[in-house]
């Protein structure tokens, strides 16, 4: 005699809300959440790309490629470099989470110091100011770091 199979299925139907709509560029904001992809909601409250990223698109922001320092200044302003085709925070800055702009709590050239550690890249404290290191002169896209000449 054959055996009864009795199978039983179960489903739930869910109703969701609208989807996720991400504010766009620009747009206003309460937070990085209602933000799209590579940007984050500024003390402003507007949703701007982060540091390395650009506002190609309406809502994302897709990387930035950039081929020299000046490209990154003009951008994202100072403090910053052009590192493999990459913006990046200089040597002596780094990034701020909440203003995505490169900060740096070093001494800029000719200002008062103690001792070289709190001079930018490629400067010493000389003579109780922060000076650029022989061979280099002061960077054309900040006021603390000194470059090498070329």
């Amino acid at each position: 005699m054959g055996k009864l199979v009795v199978l039983i299925l179960s489903f739930s139907v869910v109703f969701c809300s609208e989807p996720f709509k991400p504010v766009p560029i620009d747009g206003t904001c309460a937070d990085a959440s209602q933000c799209g992809r590579n940007t984050f909601c500024t003390l402003s409250h507007q949703c701007e790309c982060i540091l390395g990223f650009d506002d190609a698109d309406t809502i994302d922001c897709q990387p930035y490629t950039c081929y020299i320092d000046g490209d990154c200044y003009l951008n994202w302003g100072t403090g910053t470099v052009c590192i493999s085709e990459q913006c990046v925070c200089a040597a002596s800055y780094k990034l701020d989470p909440i203003t995505q702009t490169c900060v740096t709590d070093k001494k800029s050239l000719g200002s008062a110091c103690k001792n070289s550690a709190e001079c930018g890249w490629n400067v010493l404290c000389k003579d109780g100011r922060c000076e650029c290191k022989l061979g280099t002169g002061p960077s054309q896209f900040n006021n603390v770091n000194c470059d090498a000449y070329t």
